[in-house]
């Protein structure tokens, strides 16, 4: 449509997109790269530069829209997706050893990454399990379900600390999370990550990667790790919730503290603005 818009009478006619898991940095995060995503990762890379306005979910996006599809600021708008509420809280226990996985098995999702990284701290003789709460996936790289894959990387004999727990129902998340020491984000891309919200609004800590979708809204001050994205520095963050005493209490009060009074004013919704102009070059 953005290509053939003079011909299809929409000269006029402001045109929108929304920034979402985009292939172009999908396929990256992936430990194999699907072949057969050439063309479409350069048809939303013009799309964004031809669209006349760019919603993104979260603020650190408009830096990537900028600096690698060359999007003006003035065509980047912030529309973050509505969190629908939900009920309950997960108490938190100072001596809980469990980090949970919410959502559907990935090599995008970095369920590997986790893997390992628990791998290597169990191997160091930590006490600690992993539970995976979602739908299996499937591996591009192993040819085969996530689950089956993610159980070959763990040696026979810590086979017993991982969890497959499978898929749950929205309002059954609380009860999932129970016994719960912090969520684990292991991604290698997200656009929002819904899971991780809902997290912090249970009352859990939550260990993210440094990625754009978290800048400026997941810090240790609003109950949150924040790690390098690396395997070694999960583990490294897994192991600060395990080691240090009354870290994971503090991360606790600074979420509600932060969800209280900060959560709601940074998912606002902007005024939505004057509808944009089309007279630019690429229309």
């Amino acid at each position: 449509m953005l290509a053939h818009r003079a011909e299809l009478g929409l000269e006029q006619i402001p045109i929108a997109i929304r920034f979402h898991g985009p292939y172009d940095l999908l396929a990256p995060a992936m430990e194999t790269e699907p072949q057969d995503w050439a063309i479409p990762r350069i048809m939303e890379n013009w799309a964004f530069r031809m669209s006349d306005q760019v919603l993104i979910p979260a603020p650190g996006h408009r830096t990537v829209l900028m600096d690698r599809y060359s999007v003006p600021d003035e065509r980047i708008q912030l529309s973050p997706p509505p969190i629908p509420p939900i009920r309950g809280e997960v108490p938190y226990s100072e001596s809980s050893s469990v980090f949970a996985s919410i959502g559907r098995l990935g090599e995008m999702k970095g369920s590997q990454h986790l893997v390992r990284a628990a791998v290597s701290l169990l191997e160091d003789g930590l006490d600690l399990k992993v539970r995976f709460v979602g739908a299996d996936g499937w591996s591009p790289t192993a040819s085969e379900p996530m689950s089956e894959w993610l159980q070959t990387l763990v040696p026979d004999h810590l086979r017993d600390a991982f969890e497959f727990a499978g898929p749950i129902a929205r309002d059954e998340l609380p009860q999932a999370l129970t016994g719960v020491r912090a969520v684990v984000v292991s991604s290698r891309f997200e656009s929002f990550c819904l899971a991780a919200h809902e997290t912090r609004r249970l009352g859990l800590p939550v260990i993210v990667a440094d990625l754009p979708a978290f800048s400026g809204l997941f810090t240790e001050e609003t109950g949150a790790l924040v790690y390098d994205g690396s395997t070694d520095g999960l583990a490294a963050s897994m192991r600060r919730l395990i080691e240090e005493p009354g870290l994971a209490d503090s991360d606790y009060r600074h979420h509600q503290r932060w969800s209280r009074h900060r959560t709601a004013r940074a998912h606002v919704r902007q005024p939505r603005p004057a509808a944009p102009s089309t007279a630019h070059a690429r229309s």
